[in-house]
């Protein structure tokens, strides 16, 4: 299948696309499918089983949600809402990939499927697919392999010697004429302008207590980059842009097998806590640890 293609600048534009396997034509009920694209990274992989629900009349999808929707050529697409906008033939739903730094083509809000409820990482899968010979799966082996080697000191301290830390941070900002939503994409990029790692910050509505929310998703750095404090970087751009906002409390959804990124949090002050009230349903919520920061 084809996903909506993304923009040249992407840094994601050559993993291909992240919809799931199965079909979509029926729009009611439950169903499950298979992811099999990468650009809804690091939160889903290349596997995972999701569940897709049928969008309800009395609760629609909101902003931050991961929603499932056809492209034009009838294929289902897997990624996160961002808002909606409007449009004179009606509204139009904004979204992108986790691991994208660029959004979708805007879409009529009739092509919606369903909200992702669930996502289960699928055992063995990648073990089976390097079996198979397929290459993307020996990468992401390899890259996996390549992580718990950076994790150790002495390397991280060859690291910092032998890359150059000189990238500098782009900030792009995506709102909707009434407000309700805002996106802060902010990218590391390198002396010839490659992406080097990058986030994506979302305003949601205000909680209990009337302070706006901040949902911190699709924190990436690309292979090379890591292991030289890039992540950190971003993490308090992305601090930064939500002061300048006013404020709010942030939160993020970590898995518990991924050690770097839960000690990137816990340093930074960061606490772990029971998801915001009146956050919106999303997978990360069944299987992963929620942080949250007040900005």
């Amino acid at each position: 299948m084809v996903s909506p293609p993304p923009s040249t600048a992407d840094p994601a534009a050559a993993t291909g696309c992240d919809g799931p396997d199965g079909a979509v034509d029926a729009r009611r009920g439950t169903r499950q499918a298979v992811v099999r694209g990468t650009s809804m990274r690091p939160g889903m992989e290349r596997g995972d089983v999701l569940t897709v629900v049928a969008p309800d009349a009395v609760e629609p999808v909101r902003p931050g949600e991961v929603v499932t929707f056809l492209d034009e050529c009838g294929n289902a697409v897997t990624h996160r809402l961002l808002g909606r906008d409007p449009a004179a033939g009606g509204p139009v739903m904004i979204t992108q990939g986790d691991g994208r730094t660029e959004p979708d083509a805007p879409w009529p809000a009739d092509r919606l499927v369903g909200r992702v409820t669930a996502a289960e990482r699928a055992q063995g899968r990648l073990f089976r697919r390097m079996l198979a010979l397929e290459r993307l799966a020996w990468w992401e082996a390899g890259e996996r392999l390549a992580t718990r080697l950076r994790s150790w000191r002495p390397v991280r301290r060859l690291q910092r010697r032998l890359v150059p830390s000189r990238l500098t941070l782009r900030e792009e900002r995506r709102a909707a004429d009434s407000g309700e939503w805002l996106a802060i994409t902010c990218t590391a990029c390198d002396a010839r302008g490659r992406a080097a790692g990058w986030q994506t910050t979302l305003r949601q509505g205000p909680d209990t207590d009337a302070r706006p929310l901040w949902l911190f998703f699709g924190l990436q750095v690309r292979l090379r980059y890591r292991g030289i404090g890039l992540s950190r970087r971003l993490l308090a751009a992305a601090e930064a842009g939500v002061a300048r906002e006013g404020g709010g409390r942030m939160y993020a959804f970590v898995r518990p097998d991924n050690r770097p990124s839960l000690g990137l949090f816990r340093s930074s002050g960061w606490r772990a806590a029971a998801p915001p009230a009146g956050t919106v349903r999303v997978p990360e919520l069944a299987t992963c640890l929620c942080f949250v920061k007040d900005v």
